[in-house]
């Protein structure tokens, strides 16, 4: 069998997707598809569009939090559940990815040490909070440290958990890596499969400390102003310093409480705080 027509993989330029029929011009050979369209991937590469590719996470593998969370939400009802004919379909805008998870995790919600929110279905998804075409209420499960209803079922809508940050984290980026490798282009079907299989080691009991310095905070010179920066560690609250970065005329004002996570200070004549550093 061959590909008909071949006009040169190697002439795909970035953007274009092309198709082809394999086999000598039989309707019901499998198509082709070939692109150089993946957001961030710099290769041609081709896949059975007809095949729609699954995502695995095992319940006793890398991130069981994750995956319990994603099996929860899917068992509620919500699409991506492998077996049924509810595909999750990707989006790629990354404007769009980031209202969702706004909407589906927002800062008003308490964050438990070691804590992350995750959202199902993801961001990466057009079935997100905010581009679903299934619009709803959020829901959550008793397990997940976030105050919204529990015992929602249905289609509508979409779930929040705080669920382990490193399994939150790295899980999110294997998604990302199942994306490239499956050539899973913008409006591309799939699902999410949730397992039994070990799915390598569990993740490490003691994380790196997460810092977040928090949204940007501005002040007219002379006026006190509060940051709202957050870090956390297995171990309990790491210690926190806050810094000026350096600039032509930095003022010699110390912060107050800078070893908090939340320290205030005049702002500095020129320069900026620096995003605070964990130790």
């Amino acid at each position: 069998m061959g590909l008909l027509p071949h006009p040169g993989l190697r002439d795909l330029q970035p953007g274009l997707v092309d198709w082809f029929q394999l086999g000598d011009f039989q309707s019901d050979t499998p198509r082709l598809r070939c692109d150089n369209n993946l957001p961030g991937v710099t290769k041609v590469g081709c896949v059975f569009p007809d095949y729609t590719p699954v995502m695995d996470y095992s319940r006793n593998g890398r991130f069981p939090e994750l995956a319990r969370h994603i099996e929860e939400a899917q068992n509620s009802g919500l699409p991506g559940k492998y077996g049924t004919d509810k595909p999750l379909t990707r989006l790629t805008d990354q404007q769009l990815r980031q209202q969702s998870g706004d909407k589906a995790c927002p800062r008003r919600y308490s964050r438990p040490d070691t804590k992350s929110c995750d959202e199902y279905p993801p961001r990466s998804s057009y079935e997100g909070a905010s581009t679903t075409p299934n619009p709803g209420p959020a829901r959550t499960f008793d397990w997940c440290s976030i105050s919204e209803p529990t015992g929602v079922t249905g289609p509508n809508g979409y779930s929040a958990c705080m669920i382990d940050a490193w399994q939150n984290s790295v899980g999110g980026s294997a998604l990302g890596d199942f994306y490239d490798d499956n050539r899973v282009l913008d409006k591309d079907p799939f699902f999410i499969e949730i397992t039994n299989n070990g799915g390598g080691d569990p993740a490490p009991a003691d994380h790196a400390p997460i810092a977040n310095a928090g949204p940007d905070v501005t002040g007219l010179e002379g006026d006190q102003v509060t940051l709202a920066g957050a870090a956390t560690d297995d171990n309990g609250p790491p210690a926190v310093q806050w810094s000026y970065r350096p600039g032509p005329a930095r003022t010699s004002t110390p912060a107050r409480s800078a070893s908090s996570a939340t320290p205030s200070w005049p702002p500095p004549r020129s320069g900026a705080p620096t995003t605070g550093r964990t130790r």
